[in-house]
């Protein structure tokens, strides 16, 4: 069980031992993803491309050594480099 350690106990006599408190179900889960090295970000997108890009980012926790270089037009089909 995780746990986090704040303020002075009062029930040893140098009053500086710390007391634990429980985390949270999503305290845990935040610090689950922190220590994979992940950032928690909002960002405002498309709710056209929601799923695309919600695909996009999977992909890139589950393949690190990759990055978006480019991205296709929907309409044309014709690839675009990102700068």
């Amino acid at each position: 069980m995780l746990m986090i350690q704040w303020g002075l106990s009062k029930m040893q006599s140098d009053d500086r031992s710390l007391v634990t408190k429980k985390l949270t179900k999503n305290q845990r889960y935040e610090q689950k993803m922190k220590s994979q090295g992940l950032v928690k970000r909002t960002v405002w997108i498309p709710e056209s491309q929601e799923i695309e890009i919600k695909q996009m980012i999977e992909f890139m926790i589950k393949n690190p050594g990759h990055i978006p270089a480019q991205v296709r037009n929907i309409k044309t089909g014709r690839f675009k480099k990102i700068d």
